[in-house]
């Protein structure tokens, strides 16, 4: 949970960011960062493009406001 908040509170702040910027918070493998962000790809959270051999994520604003009116 923590791991999966930190990411997407990095993605979010950056408007965007490659994998390669999400591997140190927590210093997590780079295997477990990408089960991560898979995981909130998968929830709608996150959206994912290919950059060459680069993956790119971008936060998904309607994805997280949907979840948050889960809690409201």
């Amino acid at each position: 949970g923590r791991a999966r908040l930190q990411r997407l509170a990095v993605i979010r702040s950056a408007g965007g960011c490659g994998a390669c910027d999400l591997n140190d918070p927590g210093g997590l493998s780079q295997p477990a960062v990408g089960h991560h962000l898979g995981v909130l790809a998968d929830a709608g959270l996150i959206t994912r493009e290919q950059r060459g051999q680069w993956a790119w994520f971008r936060a998904n604003e309607d994805g997280i406001r949907a979840l948050g009116q889960v809690f409201a």
